[in-house]
């Protein structure tokens, strides 16, 4: 009879050992998320003079995967192999833009119905970047983000805006901050 107790109690502690952990879990992500809800709110700020932008802003341009876009200068900027992330100043959270090219030979449209392309796109629609038909839509990750996939040559673009985690394109679009949309309207591509 013993034998009998002892084996329920292993399934039991089983469950309470996974049950710990994922509490733990939940606990540890939700002190590291760099957000409150009311910080993830954003309002809509004046938009930034397109002469204070052009004289006070700094031009990133990347021949080899041939682009370039303006940002304040007050941001940082770092590239890793074909990756390049813009932060404020002071932003330790999420990047506020991040730029990706890779090669690849599909078109545009096949790219984005594509679901086993390691992302997720969805609630896209087509939009004109830079003179190329793109698209901007949802980016699913570990959070959802404003995404614009465009193509040029052989090259495929991903600028992902961190842009409040919505379930919409119209939500994530509309979080966008005036910066934002500021250094978007400067992104060109070169090639």
């Amino acid at each position: 009879m013993l034998k009998q107790s002892r084996n329920k109690q292993i399934p039991l502690a089983l469950i309470l050992l996974i049950a710990l952990a994922a509490y733990a879990g939940v606990a540890y992500w939700k002190d590291m998320w760099p957000f409150s809800e009311e910080e993830m709110v954003k309002e809509s700020p004046t938009p930034t003079p397109e002469s204070e932008i052009k004289s006070s802003w700094e031009k990133y341009e990347n021949q080899e995967d041939g682009y370039s876009f303006e940002y304040p200068s007050s941001y940082s900027i770092k590239r890793i192999g074909n990756n390049v992330t813009l932060r404020a100043s002071g932003n330790s959270g999420l990047a506020d833009l991040s730029v990706s090219v890779t090669q690849d030979s599909r078109s545009l449209d096949a790219i984005v119905q594509d679901k086993t392309e390691g992302f997720l796109f969805r609630d896209h629609q087509v939009i004109i970047i830079s003179g190329k038909d793109a698209y901007e839509g949802i980016g699913q990750g570990i959070i959802n983000s404003y995404q614009i996939l465009v193509k040029s040559g052989g090259n495929l673009y991903k600028l992902s805006f961190e842009s409040g985690n919505e379930d919409t394109l119209e939500k994530n679009k509309a979080n966008l901050d005036q910066i934002q949309k500021d250094i978007l309207n400067t992104f060109n591509l070169i090639q």
